[in-house]
């Protein structure tokens, strides 16, 4: 499984409404050039631990 940030709308720049999903990893590998649409029918929502924590602080430098 890949964990996978995913906000409504796909507007990155905003954390508003960020969630985390489980997505199967090889359903992400396949995903197209315009990114991954989740389907929450499908896909679980996930609220444990995260491989993303500090990856915001690492992007912008801080």
């Amino acid at each position: 499984m890949t964990e996978v940030v995913a906000v409504v709308g796909g507007d990155r720049r905003s954390d508003d409404d960020e969630r985390r999903f489980l997505v199967p990893s090889d359903e992400y590998a396949g995903r197209g050039r315009f990114g991954f649409v989740i389907d929450p029918d499908r896909h679980a929502e996930y609220h444990g631990l995260s491989s993303f924590i500090g990856w915001r602080g690492q992007e912008d430098g801080s």
